[in-house]
């Protein structure tokens, strides 16, 4: 079909164009979308122009969202821009057009507005992107002369990345907080604010469920990150602990040697008899214990009663504020003379 053989069916007054656009939809986007700008500024038949002017914006905005999907986003803001043009003459026609607009056309131009709007944002956050990573990677390529200037640079593009597609795109906000959170972790070694944003990363990931994102490095990076944090924190918790709880181990040396004495050289049903009698559990409400049927316990029983006795004394159920930290301590000292007497009975 050739360009003039499509001019004379559109110009024509008896036809609607119905066949040509069937046609055309068979070409390549190129030479479509190329035909079709070409022929709807020839129609005088204000119908026959708003249908080639709609099915132009759609040419090029699937063309622009399909780029997208691929990461091409120089493609999908080159079609966003060859977008404006139609879509403004047809909301002119629209406007101004003897004939009054459908709700349909209406509808159409509204959420053509707001969906290309919304893909030039997502477009221009990963551009913007592109160019800080590329910054980021040169600046730190020399570390021992590194630009502070640039660094800071990189921040304010990845702002402006986030800012874009906050609300527009999920993935991509994810993306560019990561990316920040980079810089913050490796260069500025600020690690409260790192970790702020690779959590900010995580919440949105957990909101594109049920995808899989473990093999997303940009999500991989921030868990990798974010576990590495939680392991130094445990670490310097365990730390400061065993500070604070060798204090109260040396306070109640002679009592812990008792303790041991006791597990060590008795067996588990009396160890625990002893137990309840010299040191019962302060901090059970309901402690309701029959010591002879502890005393006469069989094999399995003891079993049982030696898990109803770590639970008694197990630590986490004691609060400091109100028992004191030393008492805390002593029930751990308990739970593990139990726990061990139970590995007997495995």
């Amino acid at each position: 079909i050739t360009f003039e053989i499509v001019m004379e069916a559109v110009v024509s007054t008896q036809s609607t164009g119905s066949e040509v656009l069937e046609t055309i939809s068979k070409m390549d986007y190129d030479r479509r979308t190329r035909i079709l700008f070409r022929m709807s500024g020839i129609p005088k038949n204000p119908e026959h122009k708003m249908r080639l002017l709609k099915q132009l914006i759609l040419d090029y905005f699937h063309h622009s969202v399909s780029a997208l999907s691929n990461g091409d986003f120089k493609t999908c803001l080159a079609a966003i821009s060859d977008l404006f043009t139609p879509l403004t003459t047809l909301e002119d026609l629209a406007k101004y057009s003897t004939l009054c607009p459908d709700d349909e056309l209406l509808s159409f131009l509204a959420e053509m507005n707001e969906d290309t709007f919304k893909t030039r944002c997502i477009a221009e956050s990963m551009q913007i992107r592109r160019v800080g990573d590329d910054l980021f990677e040169s600046t730190i390529h020399d570390f021992e002369d590194l630009d502070m200037e640039a660094v800071w640079q990189c921040i304010d593009l990845f702002k402006e990345s986030i800012l874009l597609t906050r609300e527009n795109d999920i993935e991509q906000e994810a993306i560019s907080l990561s990316r920040m959170g980079k810089v913050y972790h490796d260069v500025l070694k600020q690690r409260n604010k790192a970790k702020a944003l690779f959590m900010e990363v995580v919440h949105l990931g957990t909101t594109l469920q049920p995808r899989n994102l473990s093999q997303e490095e940009w999500y991989r990076y921030a868990t990798t990150v974010l576990a590495e944090y939680q392991l130094k924190e445990q670490r310097k918790e365990e730390q400061e602990w065993n500070v604070t709880r060798q204090v109260y181990l040396d306070k109640m040396k002679d009592k812990l040697n008792v303790l041991q004495e006791k597990s060590s050289s008795t067996s588990a049903q009396d160890f625990m008899v002893w137990l309840y009698k010299t040191h019962p559990p302060q901090h059970v409400k309901r402690f309701d214990v029959n010591l002879k049927d502890v005393k006469s316990a069989t094999a399995d029983q003891c079993k049982k009663l030696l898990a109803k006795a770590i639970v008694f004394y197990h630590p986490d159920k004691v609060d400091a504020k109100v028992f004191s930290m030393e008492y805390k301590v002593f029930c751990e000292e308990i739970t593990k003379c139990l726990t061990s007497k139970y590995e007997c009975f495995k």
